[in-house]
């Protein structure tokens, strides 16, 4: 029997995602009540009165339910602190929606989405991931909602409701052609595997958004997979294969592109795991001028703290720990918190101040037990044994290496960038 000459090829079948989980599934609380939680009394009712209306109107324009609110609390706008005239706009959006159509779905997702970025700014996740989660819901042909809503989730450690999120907006992408969100969304999936230790199916992912987006000449997000794929190979201890795919992702990165700083940022923090603490050093103090979110600026200052106890740097490790120390204590550092706190152990381990590492190291053990990040654990208990058994954890020194030139390569971007704008 003879083969043909052209084998018949398996037919394709369109990607398939469950709907995506909309409620946590540890919880017993009504929809929308960390709003609540999240923000004083007046700011928190007009809030949660915007979210409720939006889910309403949204299940109605999907077919779900007829929407029949009523904006009762929109004359409260304009009682709110100028703090929220950014997203005032958006809330009287919201406030007509009695007399909204459906066809103006596009509309009431962007009020939606503006709160989320608004409320995510400025550490208020779980308002931004309810309002993150309506806009998706109310125009799902833009999937950039979707994996917004997945990543602010995967940010508060809710693994399962994340994955539904990108599983849903890779769906949504494909079906629609949104090459930029389908690479997004994959490359957010793959960091979501990464975190729970699956490298390999990570590394899966990110090979499949890096071939979209380069077949589809996306390439802001070719570059963000070298990105990850540098942090995956970094892991790894492939450090000249790392390195190259910082080149690479830089090279694709525009020019006025924010991921490029978050890029520097991993650089400088994988340095410092190594030990080349001087040249982390410079590379992290000028990540911290691009950084503008409270959660980003502590790691940053943590980084920096960290970068300085092991180049023997004192002024500047106090100056950076007393930073760093002042924003988790307010609780601005989500979601980095347990990255920070172990920055911090690891300066003051690397200086001898044993008692000083204790704490945040301990802060770090449960903080990332609550969170089910198994890796981190083991991070802290390890540090925690070795300040209990030799007092001290004294800083890598690593073997003499090639010139630092991909350092003087990034700090030149970063300052190019940072004069332009």
């Amino acid at each position: 029997m003879t083969r043909p000459l052209h084998p018949r090829r398996k037919p394709y079948a369109p990607r398939r995602a469950p709907p995506p989980i909309l409620h946590r599934l540890d919880t017993r609380s009504f929809r929308g009540s960390e709003i609540l939680g999240e923000h004083d009394e007046l700011p928190a009712y007009v809030l949660w009165s915007a979210f409720q209306d939006a889910e309403l109107w949204a299940g109605a324009a999907t077919g779900a339910r007829l929407y029949h609110g009523g904006a009762d609390w929109a004359g409260f706008i304009p009682r709110l602190d100028a703090a929220f005239a950014e997203i005032v706009p958006a809330l009287r959006v919201l406030a007509e929606l009695s007399r909204t159509a459906p066809g103006d779905a596009a509309a009431v997702a962007r009020g939606c989405d503006t709160i989320a970025e608004w409320c995510e700014l400025r550490g208020k996740l779980g308002t931004a991931v309810e309002f993150a989660q309506v806009a998706s819901v109310a125009y799902p042909d833009h999937p950039m909602y979707a994996a917004r809503a997945a990543r602010l989730l995967k940010e508060r450690a809710e693994w399962s409701r994340s994955a539904s999120w990108y599983d849903h907006a890779i769906h949504n992408a494909r079906r629609v052609g949104d090459w930029y969100a389908y690479s997004d969304a994959y490359c957010g999936l793959a960091g979501l595997f990464a975190e729970r230790g699956n490298f390999p199916r990570a590394r899966r992912l990110l090979q499949r958004a890096l071939r979209a987006a380069l077949r589809n000449h996306v390439d802001e997000q070719a570059a963000n997979a070298y990105h990850y794929l540098f942090t995956l190979e970094a892991v790894a201890g492939n450090w000249d294969r790392a390195e190259g795919l910082v080149v690479k992702a830089l090279a694709k990165y525009p020019d006025d592109s924010p991921r490029r700083a978050r890029l520097a940022r991993d650089l400088a923090y994988r340095w410092i795991l190594r030990g080349y603490f001087d040249r982390a050093l410079p590379l992290a103090q000028e990540v911290l001028r691009h950084f503008a979110t409270p959660g980003l600026r502590a790691l940053a200052w943590s980084d920096i703290a960290r970068a300085a106890a092991g180049a023997g740097d004192e002024d500047v490790f106090e100056r950076a720990w007393a930073q760093a120390k002042v924003l988790l204590d307010e609780g601005m550092s989500e979601p980095y918190g347990i990255t920070i706190l172990l920055n911090l152990a690891h300066g003051a381990a690397f200086r001898g101040e044993v008692a000083r590492a204790r704490l945040p190291a301990r802060q770090a053990a449960e903080l990332a037990r609550s969170r089910g990040e198994p890796q981190s654990v083991l991070e802290a208990e390890a540090l925690l044994a070795s300040l209990l058994s030799a007092g001290r954890a004294s800083p890598e020194r690593p073997p003499p290496r090639r010139a630092g030139n991909l350092v003087d390569e990034v700090l030149r971007l970063l300052q190019e960038h940072r004069a332009v704008a």
